[in-house]
């Protein structure tokens, strides 16, 4: 009967470490990092940088390495003078504007992908494509619902896989879309609710299949209360939004991975560790 030494389990422990450090955010690395989405990834009103700055002055504090990378650039961010603005949150667009260039072929997710080769993504859309579902009805109700699973669940759908397709390696961050408040409305808040669950569900899916994909849910946590965490528009961030965004997805990049996830990198580890004393006893 095989037995563990003391020195293999050391080892299968350092090895352990040495695959889990960038989990607990110790200085994790995060390559050409792309913030992709809509204004509430550009920014717009009181908050012109969306939850961007914010997340850029984590990223410093904790020493993480990272170049944000993007079609789109404000120049320097100025509270971290440091941190080029670059990204791909274009105001106004849907998510299918994101994959088809919104009239100009040459500026879509597939051909960015391939210019600025992104490490890691942090995509939140979505808001816009509610003009594309509620074109014959004013209400959240049926029609708008059957349009919603048959023209935008596919849309996020499509914009996951063709990440994946470019590198299957991607760190990816799916954040829900905060609320959209009613503001005189009756589909604004249910739609965004629906848009929230698609994507929990889109994420549980590739993740279970072995990809790196984070769900974020700025949905949950923002406020339904006007003034919160929206501007006068009950639509865009705020300041104390941008800052709740920015938390959110700084900590869904440095997400901790739960014990079964921990375990299971701990049986490769000793199995290496078992191996290679069997080797080097062979040599």
């Amino acid at each position: 009967m095989f037995r563990y030494t003391k020195s293999m389990i050391k080892r299968g422990i350092l090895f352990l470490c040495a695959a889990t450090v960038p989990h607990f955010g110790l200085a994790a690395s995060f390559g050409n990092l792309m913030l992709l989405g809509d204004s509430m990834t550009g920014g717009a009103g009181s908050a012109p940088y969306a939850y961007r700055q914010d997340l850029a002055i984590q990223f410093v504090a904790g020493n993480h390495s990272f170049t944000n990378v993007g079609p789109l650039s404000e120049g320097q961010f100025p509270a971290v003078p440091s941190v080029e603005s670059r990204h791909a949150g274009f105001g106004g667009w849907s998510t299918a504007m994101l994959l088809n260039g919104n009239g100009n072929p040459n500026n879509k997710l597939s051909n960015w992908l391939t210019t600025y080769s992104p490490n890691t993504i942090v995509w939140s859309s979505g808001h816009n494509d509610i003009w594309d579902i509620l074109f014959n009805t004013a209400d959240w109700n049926e029609t708008a619902i059957y349009n919603f699973n048959t023209i935008v669940v596919p849309r996020f759908r499509q914009t996951v896989q063709t990440i994946f397709n470019y590198n299957s390696s991607t760190k990816l961050v799916i954040a829900a879309p905060a609320k959209m408040l009613p503001n005189g409305t009756t589909y604004r808040l249910p739609y965004s609710q629906a848009m929230r669950n698609a994507l929990s569900d889109i994420s549980t899916e590739w993740s279970t299949n072995g990809y790196d994909v984070t769900f974020v849910d700025w949905w949950t946590a923002t406020s339904e209360v006007p003034g919160v965490h929206f501007g006068p528009d009950n639509v865009h961030w705020n300041a104390a939004g941008a800052n709740l965004a920015a938390n959110l997805v700084y900590d869904g990049l440095n997400a901790v991975p739960e014990p079964s996830t921990l375990l299971l990198l701990g049986v490769p580890a000793l199995a290496l560790a078992k191996r290679r004393s069997r080797a080097k006893g062979q040599k």
